[in-house]
């Protein structure tokens, strides 16, 4: 169910040897904690679930969706364009699942009101999932299937990956994420321009 075609580039031999040298060196830092790397003590930052249970976790259904080539992208265009329920199975059962770990382990919120952290800002929270969304389909699947097939060797997805984690660094360096507080300025002007931006790829590389 993922967005990928004939024109994407072959798997980098070298890059899936990098990647797991780049998870083991991630794993002895874990192990070791060295104290060049800082870790949160309070805030969003500091919670997180148990390291080996996110470890575990993250494998098994890392295992699963490469196997079955899930992408919640692919799924939503298959849902609206063929009408294929196999999709549709795969993101309820996805979402039922994340909805029952949440209840089991006290965290389910309904609403807006009641999550940490949470705003009320509904056109911003609309419009940057809607920038997510967007990036997606410009990059040919959602981030989790740019993870799977940046461990399968494609350097495209590869370079996806590190392009969020950059922005993901930029986010906290230049305080633009969303608090309990609102959306700030500079936030807002980012989601804006990235619209902008993806918008202007597509009409320029449209077909005619």
């Amino acid at each position: 169910g993922d967005l990928e075609g004939a024109g994407r580039p072959r798997p980098v031999p070298w890059l899936v040897p990098g990647g797991l040298v780049a998870a083991a060196l991630v794993l002895t830092a874990l192990l070791f904690r060295p104290g060049v790397l800082l870790e949160s003590r309070s805030g969003g930052g500091a919670l997180h679930a148990p390291v080996w249970a996110s470890l575990g976790a993250g494998l098994a259904i890392g295992v699963a969706c490469q196997r079955s080539r899930f992408c919640i992208t692919g799924s939503v265009r298959d849902i609206l364009l063929t009408r294929s329920r196999g999709p549709a199975l795969a993101l309820g059962a996805l979402l039922l699942t994340a909805g029952l770990a949440n209840g089991f382990t006290g965290q389910f919120r309904l609403g807006y009101y009641d999550p940490p952290g949470a705003h009320l800002e509904i056109l911003w929270n609309f419009l940057g999932m809607g920038l997510v969304g967007l990036a997606a389909v410009v990059a040919g699947g959602c981030p989790f299937r740019q993870i799977v097939r940046a461990g399968e060797g494609d350097l495209d997805a590869a370079a996806v990956v590190v392009g969020m984690g950059l922005g993901a660094a930029l986010v906290q360096a230049w305080g633009l994420g969303a608090t309990a507080a609102g959306v700030p300025a500079a936030g807002k002007v980012a989601v804006l321009l990235g619209l902008a931006a993806l918008l202007g790829l597509g009409a320029s590389v449209r077909s005619p």
